[in-house]
């Protein structure tokens, strides 16, 4: 087969909603339907708990993954406002954590795989889905604070730049703030000579309240080649979370 230099913009590099990850029982949260969370971040992604508090309530030690609907009933406060997501979630729940001994304080990091950039020709374009509420005051590990922030590198993790910092002194704290519901868009510059990257999203605190995010996409322009007759868009996978099937769309309208 023949084949043409194409250039294409908005690339997919990752994405992840977190639907297809297996989730089971309560351990000291009330019971649910049995599938109500994980501790275990899907194929190639880690959380780093290092540094994070080893007792609390099991479901909430460092970034977990969460029904939402069951994350809301066991928790309420509001955090149904989040509406951007949906089924299951990434959660760093510094309040709920709490609520065992030993639940303090939470310093959590969840990073993505590593990703390719062999073909990459632009900035890269970090999006999500997030709902962030603090009590309200500064940052940090003090009693009733929090702070998130996203981070990316280059160099396989000896160095990592902030894009986004978040804490009490850049939302309000009320559950009409937009940080609550929010959807973030992020450009992360690519240094010359860069092959890969990786994306962390960190939370730091104490008894305050959360951090959830949902719909991670990771897009930049990509140079490449593609086959002659075969479209950019001809292969486009999809998950049905009742079955779990894949559905491949060959084109004109035909799916297999």
């Amino acid at each position: 087969l023949g084949t043409t230099a194409i250039t294409r913009e908005n690339v997919p590099l990752l994405l992840q909603d977190f639907e297809l990850l297996p989730l089971g029982p309560a351990v000291d949260e009330a019971a649910g339907d049995g599938t109500d969370w994980t501790a275990t971040p899907p194929t190639d992604w880690s959380v780093d708990n290092t540094n994070n508090a080893t007792g609390g309530v099991t479901e909430y030690r460092g970034w977990t993954f969460i029904d939402k609907e069951q994350w809301n009933t066991w928790s309420g406060q509001g955090r149904d406002a989040f509406t951007l997501g949906s089924g299951t979630v990434a959660v760093a729940d510094t309040d709920e954590f709490d609520d065992i001994a030993n639940g303090r304080p939470m310093d959590t990091l969840m990073v993505t795989p590593v990703i390719d950039l062999a073909s990459v020709a632009s900035d890269v374009t970090i999006e999500f889905d997030s709902s962030f509420r603090p009590e309200g005051g500064g940052g940090g590990f003090a009693d009733g604070n929090q702070t998130g922030v996203v981070e990316v590198t280059f160099d396989g993790g000896s160095s990592w730049t902030n894009l986004l910092t978040l804490d009490g002194d850049t939302s309000d704290g009320s559950l009409s703030d937009p940080s609550v519901n929010r959807h973030e868009m992020l450009t992360a510059a690519v240094p010359a000579g860069a092959t890969e990257m990786q994306v962390r999203w960190g939370q730091q605190g104490t008894n305050d309240y959360w951090w959830a995010i949902d719909n991670v996409a990771i897009t930049a322009t990509v140079d490449g080649y593609e086959f002659a007759g075969l479209g950019a868009g001809a292969l486009e996978f999809t998950t049905a979370p009742a079955s779990n099937d894949v559905v491949i769309d060959v084109g004109d309208g035909q799916t297999v």
